[in-house]
């Protein structure tokens, strides 16, 4: 384990030396329903490949080599309840505990984002109200890129998440942690990803009152301030 660990950091080093603009990146998809949207669009314009894990695949997150990871993305849908209780739960966690530990940056949506704060030492409360829909947060903190104050997304909360080290960079109604940063690794129970083809599929439909352009700003904004911090 040791070992690995050595190699994770000198891969990170390398990767930081070379300043290589285009990468491959992991992503972990839950839920066969679980749609790339804006992230596919932010990787195209970037020129970044995309290597999709699933559950159900034999390729899945038990093939992820953390020394070969230069960003993780872990998304989530409903459908992945049903693994919360089995070993590729737990090790995707551990995954993402070992990549934290050398900085390696990591991104996480709805369940994704529970992952990553579970792995980092938060905890996930069940909550009492679960409604699925479009729903306003507003940015509590903007270090890294500019927050709007308030923005319309899409939501399907099933559980809350408390992490009192990290920075929140999201509230709800409700004052419940919606975004997080901690470390190299930002998680937001909120689907940015969500794109206005796509709206539509989702519970409750569509909404009008979405600004589509802010929410792939911020979206492809968080990301890039992942990449280049994993790069430098």
């Amino acid at each position: 384990m040791e070992v690995d660990l050595v190699d994770t950091w000198l891969s990170a080093r390398i990767m930081k030396a070379k300043g290589v603009p285009n990468m491959k990146i992991d992503v972990i998809l839950h839920s066969e329903d679980d749609s790339l949207g804006f992230i596919q669009e932010w990787a195209d314009k970037h020129h970044h490949e995309l290597v999709l894990h699933r559950p159900t695949d034999s390729d899945g997150v038990q093939t992820i080599q953390p020394h070969r990871v230069n960003l993780l993305i872990s998304l989530g849908g409903g459908e992945l309840l049903k693994f919360k209780k089995t070993a590729w739960f737990a090790v995707e966690r551990e995954l993402m505990r070992r990549l934290s530990a050398f900085n390696i940056p990591q991104f996480g949506i709805g369940i994704g984002a529970q992952q990553l704060a579970s792995a980092l030492g938060g905890t996930i409360t069940s909550m009492a109200h679960q409604t699925a829909g479009w729903q306003l947060v507003n940015a509590t903190r903007a270090d890294t890129v500019k927050l709007p104050d308030l923005m319309t997304v899409f939501q399907e909360p099933h559980d809350r998440i408390v992490m009192p080290r990290a920075q929140r960079l999201f509230n709800s109604a409700l004052d419940h942690c919606q975004g997080f940063k901690f470390k190299n690794a930002v998680g937001l129970q909120f689907h940015l990803e969500v794109m206005p083809e796509t709206q539509r599929q989702l519970a409750g439909g569509g909404d009008s009152k979405v600004n589509w352009t802010t929410n792939q700003r911020v979206l492809d904004e968080l990301l890039d301030t992942l990449v280049k911090n994993g790069t430098n």
